[in-house]
């Protein structure tokens, strides 16, 4: 099923998990979860395999990637 990608979904793109933080004509901003900010072709949300993570966690109640940043904060000695 397709579903639009929305500002502060939680994404999988290419096994990497990002946050989307902005949305323009030719790409997305997403922060990665280890604090890396990356900008994202919108064609290569189109070609390759997304898994919408936000929308998973909506239906199911739960979501773990809004703790995943301060675990990794937490296990890389920064918080």
């Amino acid at each position: 099923m397709e579903r639009p990608i929305k500002l502060g979904d939680i994404v999988d793109v290419e096994g990497v998990r990002v946050k989307i933080t902005h949305i323009g004509g030719r790409c997305c901003q997403v922060h990665r979860f280890d604090g890396i900010d990356m900008l994202i072709p919108n064609s290569r949300l189109l070609d390759k395999s997304v898994t919408n993570r936000k929308q998973q966690a909506d239906q199911s109640g739960v979501c773990i990637g809004r703790y995943l940043y301060i675990i990794l904060k937490f296990v890389n000695g920064r918080l």
